[in-house]
């Protein structure tokens, strides 16, 4: 399972849809619903967080670990889960690259989105 962690308060995903990929999460966070992405029917996805210092930075530390100890539960021998960050970040990345560790699942992250859609996927969202 793969899952794609978007950071929308530093990663401009205001004018970006997101279709629905089997086998790949997306979790975009922001302070701001226009900062979110939209669905192909246009409508706004993620979670907003309350504005206060780093509160989308810990919802989204939140939700991954709230989603990755459900999908613990119904792994399968030897799988083991991708986890995408796209954030500038860099105390957002090096958390999430420590519960990957410790979730004994590979983690990748970009600063921009068009580098996860060139390097990462060979797509876009």
């Amino acid at each position: 399972m793969k899952i794609v962690l978007f950071d929308c308060d530093c990663v401009d995903m205001r004018t970006h849809t997101l279709h629905p990929t089997n086998g790949v999460e997306f979790i975009p966070v922001s302070n701001h619903p226009n900062s979110l992405p939209r669905c192909p029917k246009g409508l706004r996805i993620g979670k907003t967080a309350p504005t206060f210092k780093n509160s989308s930075d810990f919802l989204l530390i939140y939700l991954l670990t709230k989603r990755l100890t459900k999908m613990s539960r119904s792994r399968r021998g030897g799988e083991q889960h991708e986890i995408t960050i796209v954030t500038k970040d860099r105390a957002l990345i090096a958390a999430i690259h420590m519960v990957a560790k410790l979730s004994n699942a590979r983690c990748y992250s970009y600063p921009r989105l068009q580098d996860l859609e060139r390097e990462f996927y060979g797509q876009q969202f």
